[in-house]
């Protein structure tokens, strides 16, 4: 009994102990001006901004670090030689995806939302959302500003299922969905024709 005891409350230390928070949490900072990501940890803090895992021989502190951002980077950190714990950050603007959907025809209505999976936020947008842009031949468009992101077209109903139709995407650029047929990367030339700086 005593040894269980002792194993449980070894676990729960650890656990407790080798944690790594990162901060600020929410990603406020829309201008290019550079800012301080915080992290803290009890014990030696081991990190790195290149995406690589963090070793001894990885700039540290001792139980808070402040690192520059004034680029988009992955920043890596761990206690010790324990658990490794990431998190993206970004500087500047959020650059604008456009997304193209083709409901069914059943629908008199298009509605569009997104939620952020990055830069994590917390902010959760709900459905319906707002009316798309009708475009062309069935066609609808949006816009969201993102890295990564669920978005959901859906009928404009805010009653429950069956009544309530929906499609879930994540994606991290510019999609074409058709309702029928899912994602495509052959979407008709009336789409190409339109001006929009962000189709290639």
């Amino acid at each position: 009994m005593k040894k269980l005891l002792l194993f449980s409350f070894l676990i729960v230390f650890q656990s407790f102990f080798c944690q790594i928070e990162f901060g600020p949490y929410n990603y406020t900072n829309y201008s290019p001006q550079p800012y301080d990501a915080t992290i803290t940890g009890s014990g030696t803090i081991y990190y790195t901004t290149d995406g690589t895992d963090p070793s001894t021989s990885s700039p540290s502190g001792i139980n808070q670090v402040n690192v520059p951002i004034n680029q988009n980077i992955i920043l890596k950190a761990r206690l010790g030689n324990g658990q490794i714990f990431s998190r993206k950050y970004f500087v500047g603007e959020i650059p604008t995806k456009v997304m193209y959907f083709k409901p069914p025809a059943s629908w008199n209505r298009t509605c569009s939302y997104m939620n952020y999976v990055q830069p994590e936020t917390m902010v959760d947008f709900f459905g319906p959302g707002n009316l798309m842009t009708a475009v062309c031949e069935g066609w609808y468009k949006s816009a969201f500003a993102f890295y990564e992101a669920y978005v959901s077209f859906n009928n404009c109903n805010i009653v429950s299922s069956p009544i309530y139709q929906s499609v879930n995407v994540l994606t991290e650029d510019t999609i074409f969905y058709d309702y029928s047929i899912g994602p495509i990367s052959n979407p008709p030339t009336c789409l190409l024709a339109v001006t929009d700086p962000s189709k290639k």
